[in-house]
């Protein structure tokens, strides 16, 4: 990526604003801001689908399936010994990718869409 692209895509893996990059867009785990503290952005209109879910999912998904599998492979652990790792690992990477996607997801929309934004 390039140039403003870059920048919309730095701008949601650090979970900031999309138009000015400075205030931060949660004010929870995953709820959002009204609007951006710095430039007052409206974040209200700001689509919460799903999307960063299935991101998420389907990413942690072919991860752990693939790591799953070249250590069946390799060593052949027993059943109990998959559930020990492979569990509290998608736990953790959802729980670790799930804001900056949604947040990425909002600051494409923006660059997209940014008439979305505007008004209340």
């Amino acid at each position: 990526m390039s140039g403003k692209g870059t920048s919309v895509f730095i701008k949601g893996l650090f979970c900031r604003c999309p138009r000015c990059g400075q205030g931060k867009i949660f004010k929870g785990f995953l709820k959002l801001e009204g609007a951006c503290a710095s430039c007052r952005l409206n974040l209200k209109n700001a689509e919460n689908g799903d999307g960063a879910a299935f991101f998420v999912i389907s990413i942690v998904g072919f991860v752990t399936a693939s790591l799953a599998w070249i250590l069946e492979e390799t060593a052949s652990p027993s059943l109990w010994v998959h559930y020990f790792i492979w569990f509290p690992f998608i736990i953790v990477m959802s729980l670790l990718l799930l804001r900056p996607a949604k947040s990425m997801l909002i600051s494409y929309q923006y660059y997209y869409q940014p008439h979305l934004f505007e008004g209340d």
